[in-house]
């Protein structure tokens, strides 16, 4: 039967202090998977309507941030740990799970994490791990080719409006004129996609400090530290 760990939100002496120690060689995290329960003072959380992420920065100082898929209403879920994990050798001593309710957020008590070294056959994966933040900038490049592709549709019915003459036909005014509908329609919904995606970067920059550019163009990215 596999081992259950039990976090609580409620961080007492009781249970904040004991660390729970892991062990994962360099580049294997993905085979470190462990499940957990989350209380509150004791007793399990209904995290079934609730966001739970996982929050560490790793023996290198990347931040790490993701999304737990699935877990039910006794609070219990199993969470296989990111590559970014144990990317580097050292003692992961942050890292935690946040819970976001629909009127709370809080976090459990930490867990600690011992990465061993290996041979070093792959690429480390050592940069900031953000999922979600990803997402978004996959969404937003979707967004702009979709800017591009109404801004070329737009002209070609401001062209065809532009051919008309007053010995068109019914016809070809009635083409022309739902042509113009169906732009307007599709600037509508890519509006709506921005709003959306305004939403989804709000969400994440509530999950961090805040997003910005390094001297190298890179983005970097922190995690809030738990006081």
């Amino acid at each position: 039967m596999r081992e259950i760990i039990i976090l609580d939100l409620q961080k007492s002496s009781s249970a904040f202090v004991p660390v729970i120690y892991l062990r994962a060689r360099r580049g294997d995290s993905r085979s470190l998977s462990r499940t957990f329960q989350i209380l509150d003072d004791g007793e399990p959380v209904n995290l079934t309507d609730c966001t739970v992420s996982f929050m560490a920065e790793n023996a290198g100082g990347s931040p790490i941030m993701e999304e737990v898929e699935s877990a039910d209403q006794s609070g219990i879920f199993t969470y296989r740990f990111p590559d970014a994990v144990a990317a580097v050798r050292g003692s992961v001593t942050m890292a935690y799970f946040r819970v976001e309710g629909d009127d709370y957020v809080a976090s459990t008590n930490s867990l600690s994490i011992e990465v061993l070294d290996n041979v070093d056959l792959t690429n480390e994966v050592t940069g900031a791990y953000v999922p979600m933040l990803d997402r978004i900038i996959e969404a937003s490049t979707e967004m702009a080719a979709n800017a591009d592709a109404i801004t070329s549709q737009a002209t070609q019915a401001i062209n065809a409006c532009t051919e008309i003459t007053e010995d068109a036909t019914e016809a070809e005014q009635a083409r022309v004129a739902a042509e113009a509908l169906r732009v307007q329609a599709e600037a509508q919904r890519v509006s709506n996609y921005n709003a959306k995606m305004a939403e989804w970067e709000l969400a994440v920059l509530g999950l961090t400090n805040g997003i910005t550019v390094n001297e190298k163009g890179q983005l970097c990215t922190s995690v809030i530290r738990q006081a």
